[in-house]
């Protein structure tokens, strides 16, 4: 807590605690959480749930690359039905749908998909 109190001195922030939230990694054994959980204000959860419609606590797990797979088909299959000839549809395809993998990026790398994968 003294360190988290430093850092809003030096950086003049304020931590929220009501919106704060702790996760623990499984090595982590349940004794030191406990002695974490005593001294900090913050609350432990099991799932961090998402951050700008991201989810934090998936690592670089599939899930989180299929959610971008499944958010770019969602995109085309609402597309379909429009009145569009194949130079706008192509346009709108690449202008549109590479935001979604670029936002993923700034935050992970994306694995390089290969044989075996499924996408």
């Amino acid at each position: 807590m003294d360190t988290l109190d430093d850092f809003c001195i030096a950086s003049g922030l304020k931590i929220n605690f009501l919106k704060s939230k702790a996760m623990c990694s499984m090595m982590v054994p349940g004794k030191r959480k406990r002695e974490i959980k005593d001294i900090s204000a913050i609350k432990f959860v099991a799932d961090l749930g998402h951050f700008l419609g991201f989810p934090l606590d998936k690592g670089r797990s599939k899930d989180v690359y299929n959610d971008i797979i499944d958010k770019v088909h969602k995109k085309l299959a609402s597309w379909k039905g429009r009145l569009l000839n194949k130079a706008r549809r192509a346009c709108l395809v690449k202008s549109v749908t590479i935001a979604i993998p670029v936002y993923t990026m700034q935050l992970h790398h994306l694995p390089i998909f290969g044989e075996g994968m499924d996408y």
